[in-house]
């Protein structure tokens, strides 16, 4: 299989990170890509140019990082780390919540990053950051539950969101007043598969 990924994406550093836990990664050829380039290596197996993208054997381009977890859990078996029954889906239906925090995250990075800034809408930005805050103050309150042991995808979506927050936009800060946020991150930084994804930043 083709992994497609850029440095800066969370979603695609989520999936890498799921591919080290569930033993997957050997059968996976891991593409760096650029995105917004009519020369991007991805452009040939998905036309929409979207990281991540995970290309199967028989040719199957999946783009959708919710869709690719599904994959790589349905495919690792007795390795999947989201449980089984309705454990499994509690399980995805975090990471749900979790992945429409970092897509939150991600539309506020690029008005705020990507436009002039005689360009940018003040409203969406204070729209976004306050759903930012408020997403932000559930998973400071989901640590007794949904982000406690063992580790689910979520949590993978969780600290690549954090990963990114602070290496890209620092000023937006996510663990102001969430100290249990905050530690359960530092530990997550210990991660084997945390620190191989680690995005280089030139």
């Amino acid at each position: 299989m083709k992994l497609f990924f850029t440095q800066r994406s969370p979603f695609a550093r989520k999936i890498r990170m799921l591919a080290r836990l569930t033993d997957q990664i050997g059968d996976i050829e891991e593409i760096e890509t650029t995105v917004r380039d009519p020369d991007a290596p991805v452009l040939p197996y998905n036309p929409t140019g979207k990281v991540p993208t995970l290309v199967l054997d028989n040719g199957t381009a999946l783009s959708e990082s919710l869709l690719i977890t599904t994959y790589l859990e349905e495919r690792a078996g007795p390795r999947a780390i989201n449980g089984t029954g309705d454990q499994r889906w509690a399980a995805f239906a975090f990471d749900a919540f979790v992945t429409a925090t970092a897509d939150n995250v991600a539309w506020l990075f690029r008005e705020r990053n990507m436009k002039e800034a005689d360009k940018q809408s003040p409203t969406f930005l204070e729209l976004e950051r306050g759903r930012a805050k408020r997403n932000y103050d559930a998973l400071e309150a989901a640590l007794d539950t949904d982000l406690g042991d063992p580790v689910r995808t979520a949590h993978l979506m969780a600290a690549s969101l954090f990963g990114f927050v602070d290496l890209f936009m620092e000023d937006e800060t996510w663990h102001q007043n969430r100290p249990k946020l905050l530690a359960w991150y530092q530990r997550f930084e210990e991660n084997p598969a945390f620190q191989e994804t680690m995005p280089i930043v030139s």
